[in-house]
This record gives structure tokens, sequence and C-alpha cells, in this order.
């Protein structure tokens, strides 16, 4: 299996094509997974077995706006970051009006810096 390749799962995909990448995940330098796919309980429990060194939230300030109705699993991404403690959360968003950032900081583990 190829070394440090780049392994992305999401729902558009065949299941085929997914079952593969999940093959190519604990090869994977980059994985990119949506929330849905990451917090069922069959995939958390693969993914918990990973050791990584940092979790990116891009566009962080969906956690907030989307995680409580329209996609509730964002909200749910502190699980994540709780369980892969030692890993590094760089959580990105250009629209974080303070009440949003103030959310993000108590749905993910750990202390925020804001730059």
């Amino acid at each position: 299996m190829e070394k440090n390749v780049v392994t992305c799962i999401h729902s558009g995909m065949d299941e085929i094509e997914k079952k593969h990448n999940i093959k190519c995940l604990r090869h994977s330098r980059f994985i990119f997974l949506s929330p849905e796919f990451l917090l069922q309980p069959a995939n958390f429990k693969l993914i918990s077995t990973i050791d990584f060194g940092m979790i990116v939230l891009d566009e962080a300030h969906c956690l907030s706006e989307w995680g409580y109705d329209f996609r509730p699993h964002y909200a749910l991404i502190g699980k994540v970051t709780k369980h892969f403690k030692d890993a590094v959360v760089l959580a990105l968003t250009a629209t974080a009006p303070p009440h949003l950032q103030d959310d993000l900081t108590e749905n993910v583990s750990g202390s925020i810096q804001r730059y």
C-alpha cells in the first residue's frame, strides 16, 4: 500500500471507492472526513486507532451555526477532539463573531488561542 497518501471520504462517493479509501486510512498522511462519517460508531472505532498530530476544522463557524439543527454531527466534534487530546486543533473561520468563538471554545476540548 502506498505511503503518505491523501484520503478523503464523503457522501458523494460510491461504495467501492469508499471501501478502498477506508483501507487507505491507516497509511494516509492527510485524511479528510465529514463529521457525519467520522461520528458513526464503527467509523469512529476505526479512526480512534490512528495517531493524529492535528485535527483541522475548516469553516469552524459551522459547528455553532449548523451543529444544532441542520447538521447535528457538527455539534459533536468535541467528542473527537477530546478523544485525540494530544492532537493540535486548528479551527479555521473568517466569519466568527465573539459569541461564535465562545461557542467553539465550549465545544472543542482544550484552550483555544485566537489569531
